[in-house]
């Protein structure tokens, strides 16, 4: 199957959010994900998943799964945003720590979607 058959839409379905742990389905959510609604989605399977399991290994593992699904989803922001976040960065990505990361895009992506930017 080539590449554009496995992004086609009109070929595969949208791709559905589930919380799998262990090779089973705790959760899902109708929703398509999007780098838009990733964080969303991930807090919302993160809740229903609170209700239907407590244990600890497991909220630690829905939450890796949540701040993935944050910081993937700048990689699908427009270039306007993602250099906005570079500039408000202003060092190397690689010294951030994930929570550093995480207050950053926070950040910018508020004063971004009021409309001010760092470019």
């Amino acid at each position: 199957m080539s590449q554009l058959q496995k992004t086609d839409p009109s070929i595969n379905p949208p791709f559905k959010t589930a919380a799998v742990i262990g090779g089973n389905v705790l959760m899902s959510s109708d929703k398509t994900l999007t780098p838009n609604n990733a964080r969303e989605l991930a807090e919302s399977l993160t809740q229903s998943a609170d209700m239907a399991e407590s244990s600890q290994p497991l909220q630690d593992e829905l939450k890796l799964i949540s701040v993935c699904q944050e910081i993937g989803g700048i990689a699908g922001s427009n270039n306007q945003y993602t250099l906005s976040l570079t500039l408000h960065i202003n060092k190397p990505t690689e010294s951030l720590t994930v929570a550093q990361l995480l207050a950053f895009h926070r950040e910018c992506n508020e004063r971004f979607n009021q409309g001010v930017s760092h470019a």
